[in-house]
This record gives C-alpha cells, sequence and structure tokens, in this order.
C-alpha cells in the first residue's frame, strides 16, 4: 500500500474501527459489569427477603408450637392418649396457623396422631422424628416423602417428656412461585442435587437442565441463561437442603443483544461514513497532488509551461500549488537566463560560437545562399592599453550594435567569436555585388566610435566565405572563413576571400602538429640534430656550430624546419621540442667529449622557452645530468623574442649569463630593437641576419650595414657572427671588415651526427680537452 490516497482511507477507517472497537468494548466491558453487579444486588435483596420470609414463618411455627404444647387438656390428652381429643387440638391449631403438618409422635417416633392429609412412612418418619428431637426449639427445613416442609419440633412434658409435637409448613410450587413474586427471583429448592420444589415450570430434570443450560451468542460466544445463586438452608441433621435463587437473564441478553446489534449497525455507518469523508478528503488531497506529480514530472523533462490551474482544494494544497507555480516561473525566467548567457556572449548579446554554428547549419538546410563574413577589430589591445577596457568594451557594443543595423534581413546572423572578432552571416541582394556592399558596411562599420567625447578610429580585417561555393556545412564554413581572416591579417588585407585548397593546407598544418607530438613522444628518429659549422675568421678555426633541428615526417618526407617550428609555437609544442633539442644536444656534446672533441654548440630558443618559469631550472637539471660545462653552450634568441616581454627576458638573461651561458642575439637588423635597448642586454654575440650576407660582395648598401654592425658590436664589447655566407668574396669582405665568425653554405651545410667528426678532421685539427 505505497499510494497516499489508499493509506489515508486505510488511516481513517482504521481509526473509524479502532474508535468503534474501543466503545463497543467499553461499553460490553461496562454493561458486562453493570449485569453482574444488578445480578448481586437482586440476588442479595432476594436471599435478604427469603431469609425474612423463612424468619416470620419460623416465629409463627415457634409460638403455635409453644401454644399446643403448653395447652394442660392437650397435655393430659397426650399422656391419655385420647387420639379424638388430639386430633382436634391438631386440627384446631393448624387451623389457626394455616399449618401443613400437625404431628405428636412419641418417644421413639412412632406417630400418636396428625393432622389429615400428613401420612409418612413410618420409618421415614421415625428417622425424621429422631433427627429433630436433637434440634428441639429450632426452626429447620426438612424433607419427608419427597415433600419440603419447615418444621419446628417442642417436647411435650407431663411434667417429664411424654412425646414430642411437630408444627410445619409444606413449601410448594405455590410458596416458590409466591417468593418468585417476592424476589423477582426463580427459586428451587434442592436436597443434594434432587430438585425438591421449583417456582419454575416441568419435571426435577428439566428444571436442573435449565438452570445449567447455556446458550450461544453470535455465533460462538457461550452464555449462561441463567445467573443461579445456591445458597444452605438450615436443615435438619442428616440432610443437606439449599436453595437457587436464579436470576434468568433471557431479557438482560435480548436488551444487550438489541444494544449490541445497534452499536455495531451504528459502527458499520460510521464506518461508510469515515469511508466517503476519507474518499472525499483523499481526493481533496491527492488528485491535486496527482496532478502536481504529472506537471512536476513533464516540468523535469523540460516544459517549462507546466503550471497548474489552481481550482479548490484546503489552504495548504492551494499554497503548494501557488509556491509550484511560483517556482514553475522563477525557474523558466532563470532558465532563460541561463540559456540566454549559454547562447550569447554576455557583452554584446550576440550569438556566442555554437549558438552562431547552429544557426548557420539550420540556414543551410533552407539551400539559400549566403555570405559569412568574420571580422578582427584592429588594434584593440591598443585601445584597452591606453583608454582602459570600458573604451574596448564600448567599441565592441558599438560594432555588435552596427552589425544588426547594418546586415539587416531576418536571415541576418551574428556571433561573437572571441575577444575581437566576430562573426556575420547576410544575404547580399541580387543586385548588388557582395564585393561592393560588403565594402559599403564596412565604411560604415569603421566610423568613429565616441566614447566620453573621445573619437575612437577603427579597422578591420574581414575574411569572406560564400554558401554553397566554399562549404556545405556550418563548421565546415566558419573554419573557412577564420581561414580567410588569417590570411588577410598576415597579408595586411582589408578584405579577403577564401581560396579553393587552403582548408586543405590548414587541415593538413593541424594533422602535422599531431605527427609532431607524436615523433615528440616516441622519439622514433623522425627528429635529429644537424650541426652548421661556425669558422674563426682571426685563425681560420671551427670553434663552433649552431644546432639545427631536422624532422622527416613518415607521411611526407622532409618538412623544412620553418613550418613545424612555427607550427609548433601555435600550438603550446615549442617548449617541448626546445627541450628535446637541448638533451640531444647535450648528449652529443658527452659523446664528442669522450671521443676528445670539446668545441662549443648554439642552441636556438623562443620568447616562450624564456618566459617559462622553470626553463632555467630545467636547462641546468639537463646540464648537469650530462655532464656538459655550460660554457660549451650558445643560446640564441631573436630579436623578436627578446622585445616580447623585455623585463623578464632580460632578467632571465643575465641568470643565464651568470651561469656561464653564451647569449647570442640571432637574426640582427630585421627586428626591432633599439641601441639602447641593444646596450642593456647582457648577451656576448651579436649574429647579422644572412639577409644582408646573402649578397654582400654584390651591395654596397649592404656593405654598409655589415660594417657599421660590426663596428658597433665590437664597440659594446660583443663578437660578430655573419651567417649565410655562400662565396669566398663576402668571406674576404667580412674578415676585412674584422668580423669575428662566419657561417654557410660556402664553408659547410649543416651536418648529420656521423659526418661532424669527419669534416672536422678533413678541414683541420681542433682543440681538443682531455
Amino acid at each position: 500500500m505505497n499510494k497516499l490516497s489508499h493509506q489515508v482511507i486505510a488511516l481513517c477507517i482504521g481509526l473509524v474501527l479502532v474508535t468503534c472497537t474501543l466503545v463497543l468494548s467499553s461499553f460490553w466491558w461496562f454493561s458486562s459489569r453493570y449485569t453482574q453487579e444488578h445480578i448481586r444486588i437482586t440476588v442479595n435483596g432476594a436471599t435478604q427477603v427469603f431469609s425474612q420470609y423463612s424468619s416470620t414463618r419460623a416465629e409463627l411455627l415457634s409460638t403455635a408450637a409453644q401454644v399446643l404444647t403448653a395447652d394442660y387438656g392437650f397435655k393430659q390428652a397426650v399422656a391419655t392418649r385420647d387420639q379424638s381429643t388430639i386430633a382436634s387440638a391438631l386440627a384446631n391449631q393448624a387451623g389457626r396457623i394455616d399449618a401443613d403438618l400437625m404431628v405428636i409422635s412419641d418417644r421413639n417416633g412412632a406417630i400418636i396422631s396428625n393432622t389429615e392429609g400428613t401420612e409418612f412412612e413410618n420409618r421415614s418418619f421415625e428417622g425424621l422424628v429422631a433427627s429433630l428431637v436433637q434440634q428441639l426449639g429450632v426452626t429447620v427445613f426438612a424433607e419427608a416423602d419427597g415433600r419440603l416442609y419447615q418444621v419446628i419440633a417442642l417436647p411435650v412434658r407431663a411434667p417429664v417428656t411424654i412425646a414430642y409435637a411437630i408444627v410445619g409448613f409444606e413449601i410448594d410450587e405455590n410458596d416458590a412461585r409466591q417468593l418468585k413474586a417476592l424476589t423477582e427471583l426463580d427459586i428451587t429448592f434442592y436436597h443434594d442435587r434432587e430438585v425438591l420444589v421449583s417456582s419454575l415450570a416441568g419435571d426435577t430434570a428439566a428444571i436442573h437442565r435449565n438452570l445449567n443450560d447455556v446458550e450461544r451468542s453470535w455465533g460462538f460466544w457461550s452464555r449462561p441463561t441463567f445467573a443461579n445463586s445456591q445458597r444452605q438452608i438450615p436443615s435438619v441433621r442428616g440432610q443437606t437442603l439449599s436453595v437457587v435463587l436464579s436470576d434468568d437473564l433471557t431479557g438482560i441478553y435480548y436488551n444487550f443483544d438489541r444494544l449490541v446489534f445497534t452499536t455495531i449497525i451504528i459502527a458499520f455507518a460510521i464506518v461508510a461514513l469515515g469511508l466517503v469523508v476519507s474518499i472525499l478528503l483523499v481526493n481533496n488531497l491527492t488528485v491535486p497532488l496527482a496532478r502536481l506529480a504529472i506537471k512536476v514530472r513533464r516540468f523535469a523533462g523540460g516544459d517549462f509551461n507546466s503550471q497548474i490551474a489552481i481550482k479548490g482544494g484546503s489552504k495548504e494544497i492551494r499554497e503548494l500549488l501557488h509556491a509550484y507555480n511560483d517556482m514553475v516561473g522563477e525557474i523558466k525566467n532563470r532558465e532563460a537566463h541561463i540559456l540566454y548567457q549559454a547562447q550569447h556572449d554576455l557583452l554584446t548579446g550576440l550569438m556566442n560560437r555554437d549558438t552562431l554554428l547552429q544557426a548557420i547549419d539550420l540556414v543551410v538546410k533552407d539551400q539559400q545562399p549566403f555570405y559569412l563574413f568574420a571580422l578582427q577589430l584592429r588594434d584593440l589591445q591598443g585601445i584597452n592599453d591606453n583608454l582602459g577596457f570600458d573604451a574596448g568594451d564600448a567599441c565592441l557594443k558599438e560594432i555588435a550594435d552596427r552589425l544588426r543595423r547594418l546586415f539587416g534581413g531576418n536571415l541576418a546572423k551574428h556571433g561573437r567569436l572571441e575577444g575581437d572578432v566576430f562573426l556575420s552571416l547576410a544575404v547580399c541582394p541580387q543586385d548588388v555585388p557582395c564585393a561592393e556592399k560588403l565594402a559599403e558596411i564596412l565604411d560604415q562599420l569603421g566610423e568613429p566610435v565616441i566614447f566620453h567625447g573621445l573619437n575612437l578610429y577603427v579597422s578591420f580585417s574581414v575574411g569572406v566565405c560564400r554558401f554553397p561555393e566554399d562549404g556545405n556545412t556550418g563548421k565546415t564554413l566558419v573554419r573557412r572563413t577564420q581561414i580567410a581572416l588569417d590570411t588577410a591579417r598576415k597579408q595586411g588585407l582589408s578584405v579577403r576571400y577564401y581560396q579553393a585548397g587552403e582548408d586543405e593546407a590548414h587541415m593538413e598544418r593541424l594533422s602535422m602538429v599531431e605527427d609532431l607530438k607524436v615523433a615528440l613522444n616516441a622519439n622514433d628518429g623522425q627528429l635529429f640534430m644537424n650541426y652548421q659549422p661556425k669558422m674563426n675568421l682571426a685563425n681560420n678555426r671551427i670553434e663552433k656550430l649552431e644546432a639545427l633541428i631536422r624532422w622527416v615526417r613518415p607521411k611526407t618526407g622532409f618538412v623544412p624546419p620553418d613550418v613545424f617550428i612555427e607550427l609548433a609555437e601555435r600550438a603550446g609544442l615549442i617548449l617541448e621540442l626546445t627541450h628535446w633539442v637541448i638533451d640531444s644536444v647535450l648528449a652529443q656534446l658527452a659523446a664528442w667529449k669522450q671521443e676528445g672533441i670539446s668545441i662549443q654548440v648554439a642552441i636556438n630558443i623562443s620568447a616562450q622557452d624564456l618566459m617559462h618559469p622553470e626553463f632555467f631550472n630545467r636547462l641546468q637539471a639537463s646540464t648537469q645530468r650530462h655532464g656538459v660545462d655550460a660554457r660549451f653552450i650558445t643560446l640564441e634568441l631573436t630579436e623578436r623574442d627578446l622585445m616580447s616581454n623585455e623585463e623578464r627576458g632580460v632578467a632571465l638573461m643575465q641568470q643565464l649569463r651568470d651561469a656561464g651561458y653564451t647569449l647570442s642575439v640571432d637574426d640582427y637588423g630585421i627586428g626591432q630593437s633599439s641601441l639602447g635597448k641593444l646596450k642593456q642586454l647582457p648577451i656576448h654575440e651579436l649574429k647579422i641576419d644572412k639577409s644582408f650576407i646573402l649578397k654582400l660582395d654584390e651591395s654596397d648598401t649592404d656593405q654598409m650595414i655589415v660594417r657599421s654592425t660590426i663596428d658597433l658590436g665590437h664597440n659594446l664589447g660583443l663578437s660578430v657572427v655573419a651567417e649565410g655566407v655562400e662565396n669566398l668574396a663576402s668571406q674576404q669582405l667580412l674578415r676585412e671588415m674584422g668580423c669575428d665568425y662566419i657561417q654557410g653554405y660556402y664553408l659547410s651545410k649543416p651536418l648529420s651526427v656521423d659526418a661532424v667528426r669527419p669534416w672536422l678532421l678533413d678541414h683541420e685539427n681542433p682543440r681538443k680537452h682531455a
């Protein structure tokens, strides 16, 4: 029984049944107690009435017997055995008191005379007289010849006892009925277990059976027909006589049964009424709850319109339903707010990436041609840095509002992909070329944004993709639009349309990044090091090598270093790649040391390496693990990398210099470092970019730049390396200019590890240290 309705009905019916049972049981118990008390009082009263009745008759018998035995003439008649006189005296006295027994017996118990109708068997009477003689003057009950008497015996003295006078009343059915009328109880006299006289009708056996009979009430409960109270009565010696006062319980049972039956009927009526009331109560309670349960299940399934119409019910139920409806409304609003936040950019109110992708897919299903525009706000970082983020946010919100306004139509969709990149879907009018319409929109988008009275000038890079020409899914179109935007940004274009094949190249780059991860983790020979010699122009000796990483990709073969290194920087793999190079180079330096070759090796590091807080510790741990001295390691950094975080970069470079590492500025001459900043850098070496060296012998301008750079480096106490030496003439010019080291294909191309030792032996005998 799990349903609330069943439980409520069971509770109500149970309470009614328990109440009725308790009431009926209480009534039964109190009625029984009352009946028993009533019977006890009635029997006690009847006993007193019987006792008083017996006493009265006993006094009458005593008086009559005394008068008789005191009469002189009667005594003389007894003495002379004058039968007629005795009989006359007995008759007269019996008539006075209405006695039933008047007997004169001799001293042996033989009957001398008696009243008419009181004949006895001499033997039984003699026994009775013998017993009475022992109880002279006492009124007792006696049975003689099956009849019951209340008798008294007195001696007849003249002056000695000459006879006995016995006077008594017979107790018959009339007397019993008279006593019944007085006591309101049936009276039965017993001699031992034999019925002598009774107010009940029937023979003695039937009377005895009826007094001890029982009846079955309600088919299961036995109860006596009479409530009997048996008491011993004064009896002549040798006899056991008793009287049984019997209260007929039939009437009481009848009234009690009627009352019980009425109570049961009332109980059933109350149960039925309780059932009806409980059903009404249950319906009033559970029907609204059942409706509430259905609505809650719908609500749990996402139906936030599942409010309940409140009709009737108790105050508590109505309050519960009101609370539920309020909860549904609040959750609906909160869910709508959360859904809006999940689907939109909170700053601009435009769709976010995922929502916009879904919207684009829906438009794609309609197969209506459209254009997808990715717009990037240029120099947002500059606005934030100079005027604060509030200014940048104001620009972004204004651009979002302009997009909504300028790209009209029901199909127009707008979203913000990331910080400064917006994406818009628009259908260009058929009578206006898309390029012309886009140029018009860009002009209006580019109008100054007013922020606190200031005109903030904005410009954009735009990537454009077309449906269905450039893709057939929202995801593909968005990706290709971003590819066009990246290309526009790199090439400095305002607008760039996606070109066929660019996505495949993009996917190839992604695949290359995954393969590079595999190569780094597997260390299976795909990645390896080459070393390009650097010659000291002062003594023509090879004192340094530059470590150059190479990758032979299993799918495509050799991958140019500038390609996969740039990919590693964008994908966040440059740290792993740099440490792989460092471990490989240090291991090789340790191996060369074992072979007696001591040479300095330059390792290229990036800005990301320089900014990583654990770079220095990991570098130190690697040098210690391989047993390589820091003076054999040169770390080359480009001007661009040095300028990305100048303060932190200078601090780390100083830490590296203090640890014994040689620091070199690579590709010098094409970056943005000023002479003032260059003077502050704790470096040892300048490396002139190869763009100034490749045609040094043919370009007077390059010669002037290189000569001044060499002089500058020397004046700052730095050694200078020229890379990209391709011919003897360039080498001679550099020697004349005082350049310290040269590097290039004229000297040697990058060598494999196995080719380094033979090449060094062929070129010269290098210095060796044990």
